[in-house]
């Protein structure tokens, strides 16, 4: 089977569902106001390594269950809608317990 090289390159381009854009300007604006730089840079010589405040107000909005099937009490939404919480989470460096949860889950 011989593929040619543009049969190789992989698509750059993502589609975001509504439900998945509403989720990410969310996140960016939550991530945005919670997680300034002097902020993280202080959270980072503390003794959790994150603001408990804003890890309960991400879980009051349900993040941490999105992916979690209703059944268990989670939001029962695909994978990739915690992937696109997840990557303004990282853009600004907010620090909290989310990796290890989704990981855990």
């Amino acid at each position: 089977m011989n593929a040619s090289r543009a049969d190789l390159v992989l698509s750059t381009h993502i589609s975001l569902s509504d439900e998945q854009a509403m989720l990410l300007e969310a996140a960016s604006s939550f991530c945005r106001e919670r997680s300034p730089s002097l902020t993280v840079r202080s959270l980072m010589g503390g003794e959790t390594g994150f603001d408990a405040a804003v890890w309960r107000d991400i879980v009051a909005m349900g993040w941490p269950g999105l992916a979690v099937p209703e059944a268990l009490g989670g939001s029962g939404l695909p994978m990739a809608c915690t992937a696109v919480i997840a990557e303004p989470m990282g853009r600004h460096l907010l620090a909290t317990p989310f990796t290890s949860t989704q990981l855990f889950v």
